[in-house]
């Protein structure tokens, strides 16, 4: 009798076991699940026909069959809509001054849009007006200095047909387009070595004077440049008739592989409009915002890729502030933030060593059970008074050899395997979305002639990815909403097969900009015309990729 009582017992608590355990699954994990498995498999749209040689095409699912890419903001101009420029976003931005401030890294305090606003429109008016030619800049935007040239810049891409140049590193050879050139310090200018004698004026973004045994009659400290400017709230801007300003140029880029290229208008606000599509439901972005951009965006090359979420933020109402080094301890309590991807990993796995206990790492292991479930959860967030109110994290990730992507080459290399194989895997990211308590967001760039992300990772995607697959791939999530994608078939790496979804990636859409140099523009056109079939398709010379059955883009490593 008591080996029946025992058995029956045993019996009873595996039952409860059993049931609890469906009862979990079906009433709190189906509920709870943020992103469904059909939504997870299907997270592009994807033509029913393609070409001999090329994939179907793809495009993010977020954009409905039979719909435009995303062009720009969707201004309205009368009875028409139009795609809309920097002044558009500008003037919205200043609609809304009163609510918006930024954190500079070379400032103790915020400063308001109307000071950013005044001073941009003071070094307009006073010296980019009276100049012919671009504007050099070689300071990062962090910098209040870097910033509001950048402004001022691209307020006189619309109004005087002068552009910001940003530029990675002081060139040996004159840059024709160039006429006054920003610098970080008078030691800076020392090491120009007779080359400022190439500009009109070069702004030194320095208060102190210059070493006065030497003679710069061409070069003014900043306080010189803005003194006298007023704090300013408006910033006004009428539209043409023709509705063509998106076409116009907006900035040049020069790489540090000395290749520049141009991006237009429309590349900006196609860009801020994907950004902003990005969030679900329920999630988007208001005045309760503040996105942290912390890293050295000169040494990252990311002087052009931060304007489309800034300027998000703005629009809406949020404050931004800059961190030229990934500190946690140090953020002004963002909700989304913006950082490289070896830097944030590094970052957080010295604060788990630091803030680790025995309570905290079960924390970690539930929420990272969670994720894995299709669960968000902040269990697991780090007693981090900084990221309590941190809601979604953008981690960067660039391509492994941008000097190949934008030198067109009309050699395609053979795949290389195991050339990026520091990248962050699905198992990192779900690391970093238990630690840090928010979403997190991976990104792919092609940081020298793509302004944004050529694919992220979907807000809700919290998958586990196989071992074989995080071994061989770098998952890119689907293409973002103002590109749409296909891969090819080169004669150099015949295992790819498009059959099998496999090849070389060519992209086309709104946030590609152009070669400037006639020798690389005719480069880019041939080589569109041999692997794209022209029609706009940029090839990514050397970034071999499959389309998983998910329609997101994995890269082979």
């Amino acid at each position: 009798m008591e080996w029946l009582n025992l058995i029956k017992t045993a019996v009873t608590v595996l039952v409860i076991i059993l049931a609890t355990n469906w009862l979990f699954r079906i009433f709190y994990l189906d509920l709870k699940r943020d992103f469904s498995e059909l939504a997870a498999q299907e997270q592009s749209n994807i033509t029913t026909t393609r070409k001999e040689n090329e994939t179907a095409l793809y495009r993010n699912f977020l954009l409905p069959l039979g719909f435009p890419l995303v062009t720009g903001l969707g201004l309205s101009l009368k009875y028409k809509i139009r795609n809309g420029n920097f002044a558009d976003i500008w003037c919205a931005i200043m609609d809304l001054s009163n609510k918006n401030s930024i954190r500079f890294v070379d400032e103790s305090r915020d400063l308001s849009l109307q000071e950013i606003n005044g001073m941009a429109k003071y070094i307009l008016e006073k010296y980019l007006s009276n100049i012919q030619g671009n504007v050099g800049i070689l300071v990062t935007p962090s910098k209040s200095q870097g910033f509001i040239i950048s402004i001022a810049s691209m307020m006189a891409s619309i109004k005087y047909n002068t552009l910001p140049h940003f530029l990675t590193s002081l060139s040996d050879k004159k840059l024709e387009d160039i006429s006054i050139l920003i610098i970080d310090s008078w030691e800076s200018l020392t090491q120009l070595r007779g080359s400022e004698r190439w500009y009109k004026l070069i702004i030194v973004c320095e208060s102190n004077s210059p070493d006065p045994t030497r003679n710069y009659e061409n070069a003014i400290s900043w306080d010189h440049l803005i003194h006298g400017y007023k704090d300013d709230n408006s910033y006004t801007y009428s539209p043409p008739e023709d509705n063509s300003d998106d076409h116009k140029s907006l900035l040049y880029f020069t790489s540090p592989h000395k290749y520049t290229t141009s991006f237009s208008q429309g590349c900006l606000v196609s860009g801020v409009a994907s950004f902003i599509r990005s969030f679900p439901m329920g999630h988007g972005l208001t005045d309760s915002d503040s996105l942290a951009a912390v890293g050295n965006f000169n040494s990252l090359n990311l002087s052009v890729q931060i304007w489309q979420k800034v300027f998000a933020v703005l629009l809406h109402g949020g404050s931004i502030s800059f961190q030229e080094t990934v500190d946690l301890n140090s953020l002004r309590d963002p909700t989304l933030l913006l950082a490289d991807s070896k830097e944030l990993i590094l970052a957080v796995k010295k604060l788990v060593s630091s803030k680790g206990s025995s309570i905290q790492r079960l924390k970690h292991q539930w929420a990272t059970a969670l994720l894995t479930e299709g669960v968000f959860t902040t269990v697991g967030q780090l007693p981090v008074k900084s990221i309590n109110k941190l809601r979604c994290t953008y981690v960067l990730e660039h391509v492994s050899d941008s000097s190949l992507v934008t030198s067109f080459p009309k050699t395609v290399p053979k795949l290389i395997r195991g050339q990026n194989a520091n990248v962050l895997d699905s198992l990192q990211l779900n690391y970093l979305r238990a630690n840090l308590g928010s979403r997190v967001v991976f990104e792919y760039y092609s940081p020298h002639n793509v302004m944004g992300p050529i694919a992220y990772t979907n807000f809700y995607d919290y998958r586990v990815l196989p071992s074989r697959v995080s071994a061989n791939f770098i998952s890119c999530g689907p293409i973002s909403t103002s590109l749409e994608g296909k891969l090819v078939e080169t004669e150099q790496n015949p295992d790819l097969e498009v059959t099998k979804r496999q090849g070389m990636l060519c992209i086309r859409g709104f946030t590609i900009g152009k070669p400037v140099e006639p020798v690389r523009l005719e480069k880019a056109r041939e080589l569109s015309g041999e692997f794209g079939g022209g029609e706009g398709w940029m090839p990514m010379v050397g970034i071999f990729g499959l389309w998983g059955q998910d329609g997101c883009l994995y890269i082979y490593k």
